[in-house]
Protein backbone atom coordinates (compact mmCIF):
# COMPACT_ATOMS: atom_id res chain seq x y z
CA UNK A 1 0.00 0.00 0.00
CA UNK A 2 1.41 3.16 -1.02
CA UNK A 3 1.21 6.33 1.15
CA UNK A 4 2.22 10.02 0.93
CA UNK A 5 4.35 12.59 3.57
CA UNK A 6 2.36 15.90 3.13
CA UNK A 7 3.37 19.29 4.54
CA UNK A 8 1.35 22.45 4.71
CA UNK A 9 3.00 26.24 4.52
CA UNK A 10 3.15 27.14 7.91
CA UNK A 11 3.71 30.61 7.93
CA UNK A 12 5.95 32.67 5.60
CA UNK A 13 7.73 36.23 6.55
CA UNK A 14 8.60 38.84 4.30
CA UNK A 15 11.85 40.86 4.51
CA UNK A 16 11.76 44.06 2.30
CA UNK A 17 13.74 46.65 2.14
CA UNK A 18 13.10 50.01 0.03
CA UNK A 19 16.68 50.65 -0.47
CA UNK A 20 16.22 47.67 -3.11
CA UNK A 21 12.62 47.57 -3.91
CA UNK A 22 11.94 51.26 -4.70
CA UNK A 23 12.38 52.88 -8.50
CA UNK A 24 14.52 55.96 -7.79
CA UNK A 25 11.82 57.98 -6.19
CA UNK A 26 8.61 55.26 -7.11
CA UNK A 27 7.95 53.47 -3.82
CA UNK A 28 7.38 49.84 -3.82
CA UNK A 29 3.99 50.45 -2.00
CA UNK A 30 2.60 52.85 -4.58
CA UNK A 31 3.62 50.10 -7.61
CA UNK A 32 0.97 48.23 -9.24
CA UNK A 33 1.27 44.55 -8.97
CA UNK A 34 2.95 44.04 -12.23
CA UNK A 35 5.56 46.79 -11.17
CA UNK A 36 6.07 45.50 -7.59
CA UNK A 37 6.49 41.75 -9.54
CA UNK A 38 9.17 43.52 -11.64
CA UNK A 39 11.11 44.91 -8.56
CA UNK A 40 10.86 42.13 -6.34
CA UNK A 41 12.43 39.74 -9.34
CA UNK A 42 16.11 41.60 -8.79
CA UNK A 43 15.51 41.70 -5.35
CA UNK A 44 17.65 38.76 -2.94
CA UNK A 45 17.85 39.33 0.72
CA UNK A 46 21.24 37.56 0.85
CA UNK A 47 22.56 40.86 -0.73
CA UNK A 48 22.38 42.30 2.73
CA UNK A 49 21.11 39.67 5.89
CA UNK A 50 21.00 36.31 6.74
CA UNK A 51 18.43 34.39 8.39
CA UNK A 52 19.41 31.40 10.61
CA UNK A 53 17.48 28.88 12.76
CA UNK A 54 18.25 28.95 16.28
CA UNK A 55 19.82 25.72 17.48
CA UNK A 56 16.67 25.71 20.10
CA UNK A 57 14.68 25.87 16.99
CA UNK A 58 16.70 23.73 14.73
CA UNK A 59 15.86 21.17 17.80
CA UNK A 60 12.17 21.99 17.83
CA UNK A 61 11.33 21.65 14.63
CA UNK A 62 13.12 18.85 13.45
CA UNK A 63 11.14 17.01 16.33
CA UNK A 64 8.14 18.47 14.98
CA UNK A 65 8.39 17.70 11.77
CA UNK A 66 9.05 21.55 10.89
CA UNK A 67 11.05 22.48 7.72
CA UNK A 68 11.96 26.02 7.16
CA UNK A 69 13.40 27.31 4.02
CA UNK A 70 14.96 31.11 2.96
CA UNK A 71 13.86 32.28 -0.04
CA UNK A 72 14.58 35.65 -2.42
CA UNK A 73 12.40 37.41 -0.01
CA UNK A 74 12.31 36.11 3.06
CA UNK A 75 11.29 33.07 4.93
CA UNK A 76 8.82 30.22 4.46
CA UNK A 77 7.96 27.28 6.98
CA UNK A 78 6.20 24.29 6.40
CA UNK A 79 4.75 21.44 8.49
CA UNK A 80 4.07 18.55 8.37
CA UNK A 81 0.40 17.23 8.39
CA UNK A 82 -1.69 14.46 10.32
CA UNK A 83 -2.22 11.73 8.00
CA UNK A 84 -5.89 11.28 9.26
CA UNK A 85 -6.95 14.99 9.24
CA UNK A 86 -5.04 17.42 6.78
CA UNK A 87 -6.10 20.62 8.82
CA UNK A 88 -4.09 18.97 12.08
CA UNK A 89 -0.17 18.84 12.34
CA UNK A 90 1.43 15.14 12.20
CA UNK A 91 3.04 16.64 16.04
CA UNK A 92 1.04 18.59 17.91
CA UNK A 93 2.32 22.32 18.10
CA UNK A 94 1.70 23.53 21.71
CA UNK A 95 0.45 27.13 22.21
CA UNK A 96 3.65 28.16 23.69
CA UNK A 97 5.80 26.32 21.28
CA UNK A 98 8.44 29.32 19.93
CA UNK A 99 10.37 29.50 16.69
CA UNK A 100 13.40 31.64 16.90
CA UNK A 101 15.51 32.59 13.84
CA UNK A 102 18.03 35.03 13.85
CA UNK A 103 19.27 37.92 11.70
CA UNK A 104 22.60 38.66 11.00
CA UNK A 105 23.76 41.51 8.81
CA UNK A 106 26.15 40.85 5.81
CA UNK A 107 26.35 44.32 3.81
CA UNK A 108 28.76 46.45 5.80
CA UNK A 109 27.09 49.80 4.23
CA UNK A 110 23.32 48.31 5.10
CA UNK A 111 23.62 51.75 8.09
CA UNK A 112 24.30 54.05 5.00
CA UNK A 113 20.98 52.83 3.15
CA UNK A 114 18.40 52.10 6.14
CA UNK A 115 16.54 54.96 7.94
CA UNK A 116 17.02 53.57 11.18
CA UNK A 117 18.76 55.20 14.16
CA UNK A 118 22.00 52.85 14.63
CA UNK A 119 23.58 54.90 17.36
CA UNK A 120 20.87 53.17 19.50
CA UNK A 121 21.54 50.35 20.78
CA UNK A 122 19.91 46.90 21.68
CA UNK A 123 18.91 44.15 18.79
CA UNK A 124 15.30 44.22 16.89
CA UNK A 125 12.77 41.99 17.51
CA UNK A 126 9.91 40.81 15.65
CA UNK A 127 7.79 38.57 16.70
CA UNK A 128 3.84 38.15 17.61
CA UNK A 129 4.05 37.56 21.37
CA UNK A 130 5.33 40.81 23.77
CA UNK A 131 8.21 39.50 25.63
CA UNK A 132 7.53 40.60 29.74
CA UNK A 133 9.98 43.02 29.70
CA UNK A 134 8.70 44.94 27.17
CA UNK A 135 6.28 47.93 27.32
CA UNK A 136 3.05 48.26 25.56
CA UNK A 137 5.25 50.30 22.85
CA UNK A 138 7.44 47.47 21.29
CA UNK A 139 5.84 46.44 18.15
CA UNK A 140 4.14 43.43 17.30
CA UNK A 141 5.43 42.02 13.56
CA UNK A 142 3.16 43.07 10.82
CA UNK A 143 1.08 41.65 8.04
CA UNK A 144 1.75 41.48 4.57
CA UNK A 145 -1.22 44.16 4.00
CA UNK A 146 0.49 46.98 6.73
CA UNK A 147 2.25 49.33 5.31
CA UNK A 148 4.66 49.63 8.97
CA UNK A 149 7.76 50.66 8.06
CA UNK A 150 10.47 49.24 10.92
CA UNK A 151 11.46 51.81 13.20
CA UNK A 152 13.09 51.76 16.87
CA UNK A 153 10.00 50.22 18.44
CA UNK A 154 10.73 46.68 17.40
CA UNK A 155 14.36 47.16 19.54
CA UNK A 156 14.35 45.26 22.48
CA UNK A 157 14.96 47.26 25.97
CA UNK A 158 18.12 46.37 27.79
CA UNK A 159 16.41 43.96 30.15
CA UNK A 160 14.75 42.28 27.06
CA UNK A 161 18.17 42.02 25.08
CA UNK A 162 19.68 40.57 27.88
CA UNK A 163 17.16 38.04 28.26
CA UNK A 164 17.54 37.16 24.22
CA UNK A 165 21.22 36.95 24.08
CA UNK A 166 21.26 34.69 27.68
CA UNK A 167 18.76 32.66 25.52
CA UNK A 168 21.32 32.58 22.60
CA UNK A 169 24.85 30.54 21.80
CA UNK A 170 28.02 32.35 21.45
CA UNK A 171 27.83 32.58 17.96
CA UNK A 172 24.19 33.51 17.45
CA UNK A 173 24.27 36.57 19.95
CA UNK A 174 27.65 37.74 18.34
CA UNK A 175 27.00 40.28 16.11
CA UNK A 176 23.55 40.22 16.60
CA UNK A 177 20.93 42.45 14.20
CA UNK A 178 17.59 40.94 15.53
CA UNK A 179 15.32 37.94 15.59
CA UNK A 180 12.14 37.06 14.22
CA UNK A 181 10.88 34.93 17.16
CA UNK A 182 6.88 33.22 16.43
CA UNK A 183 4.95 31.61 18.72
CA UNK A 184 2.28 29.50 17.48
CA UNK A 185 -0.55 31.23 19.38
CA UNK A 186 0.19 35.47 19.27
CA UNK A 187 -0.80 38.22 21.58
CA UNK A 188 -3.42 38.48 19.07
CA UNK A 189 -5.37 36.63 16.51
CA UNK A 190 -4.50 37.98 13.95
CA UNK A 191 -0.92 37.59 14.21
CA UNK A 192 -1.63 33.70 15.80
CA UNK A 193 -0.12 30.93 13.55
CA UNK A 194 -2.78 28.71 14.51
CA UNK A 195 -5.80 28.29 15.76
CA UNK A 196 -7.15 28.46 19.01
CA UNK A 197 -7.64 24.95 19.14
CA UNK A 198 -4.33 23.73 17.51
CA UNK A 199 -5.41 23.08 13.62
CA UNK A 200 -3.67 24.62 10.41
CA UNK A 201 -5.76 28.51 9.83
CA UNK A 202 -7.07 28.17 6.47
CA UNK A 203 -4.77 30.43 4.88
CA UNK A 204 -1.68 30.59 6.69
CA UNK A 205 -0.08 33.65 7.90
CA UNK A 206 2.19 36.25 5.69
CA UNK A 207 4.47 38.16 8.29
CA UNK A 208 6.25 41.12 6.89
CA UNK A 209 9.25 43.11 8.50
CA UNK A 210 9.48 45.89 6.08
CA UNK A 211 12.64 48.44 6.11
CA UNK A 212 12.79 51.47 4.72
CA UNK A 213 15.56 53.25 2.61
CA UNK A 214 18.02 56.36 4.04
CA UNK A 215 16.66 59.84 2.62
CA UNK A 216 20.11 62.20 3.04
CA UNK A 217 21.04 65.52 1.40
CA UNK A 218 22.89 65.08 -2.00
CA UNK A 219 26.05 67.71 -2.11
CA UNK A 220 28.09 68.19 -5.31
CA UNK A 221 31.83 68.28 -5.21
CA UNK A 222 33.97 70.19 -7.85
CA UNK A 223 36.75 67.37 -8.22
CA UNK A 224 39.05 70.29 -9.08
CA UNK A 225 39.30 72.18 -6.12
CA UNK A 226 36.92 70.91 -3.64
CA UNK A 227 34.16 73.69 -3.73
CA UNK A 228 30.56 72.86 -3.06
CA UNK A 229 28.82 73.23 -6.42
CA UNK A 230 25.24 72.46 -6.13
CA UNK A 231 23.53 71.19 -2.43
CA UNK A 232 20.02 69.49 -2.40
CA UNK A 233 17.15 71.61 -0.86
CA UNK A 234 15.10 68.82 0.57
CA UNK A 235 16.74 65.13 1.13
CA UNK A 236 16.92 62.24 -1.60
CA UNK A 237 15.98 59.00 -1.71
CA UNK A 238 18.97 56.31 -1.69
CA UNK A 239 17.87 53.43 -4.07
CA UNK A 240 20.19 50.60 -5.45
CA UNK A 241 17.34 50.73 -9.13
CA UNK A 242 16.21 53.78 -10.83
CA UNK A 243 17.00 57.19 -11.21
CA UNK A 244 16.10 60.65 -9.13
CA UNK A 245 16.24 63.32 -11.42
CA UNK A 246 18.25 66.33 -9.97
CA UNK A 247 17.82 69.77 -11.54
CA UNK A 248 20.03 73.15 -10.68
CA UNK A 249 18.68 75.16 -13.68
CA UNK A 250 19.35 73.52 -16.83
CA UNK A 251 21.90 71.46 -14.96
CA UNK A 252 21.50 67.96 -14.21
CA UNK A 253 23.04 65.78 -11.47
CA UNK A 254 23.56 62.08 -10.90
CA UNK A 255 22.59 60.14 -8.02
CA UNK A 256 25.24 59.34 -5.70
CA UNK A 257 26.14 55.84 -4.38
CA UNK A 258 25.16 54.65 -0.96
CA UNK A 259 28.72 53.77 -0.09
CA UNK A 260 29.49 56.64 1.75
CA UNK A 261 27.20 59.27 3.64
CA UNK A 262 28.66 61.97 5.98
CA UNK A 263 27.16 63.67 9.11
CA UNK A 264 27.67 66.90 9.52
CA UNK A 265 25.96 67.88 12.84
CA UNK A 266 22.38 66.91 12.25
CA UNK A 267 22.19 66.36 8.51
CA UNK A 268 23.24 63.55 6.71
CA UNK A 269 24.68 63.82 3.57
CA UNK A 270 25.43 61.68 0.37
CA UNK A 271 28.18 63.51 -2.11
CA UNK A 272 29.12 63.23 -5.50
CA UNK A 273 32.37 64.42 -7.33
CA UNK A 274 31.70 66.24 -10.50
Amino acid sequence: MGFKITYTTLFEVQLLHNYFLNDGGTTFASMDPAEQETQLGLYDISEFIDIIPSVDTATIMNGHKIVAKTTKSGLAVYCKVSEEDEDEPFITLEDELQLTFILKLKDSIFSNYTELDFSQVGPFYFGNVRPDTEPNTLGLITLENQNTLIDDDFRLSEDGADNLLASLTDFEARGLFGVIQLSMIGDTADVSILENDGSFQNDHKVYKVHFDNRKTLWRYISSSDNSTVFTTAATQPLTKYGYVEILDGTDSYPNPSASSIIIDNSDIFSEVYI
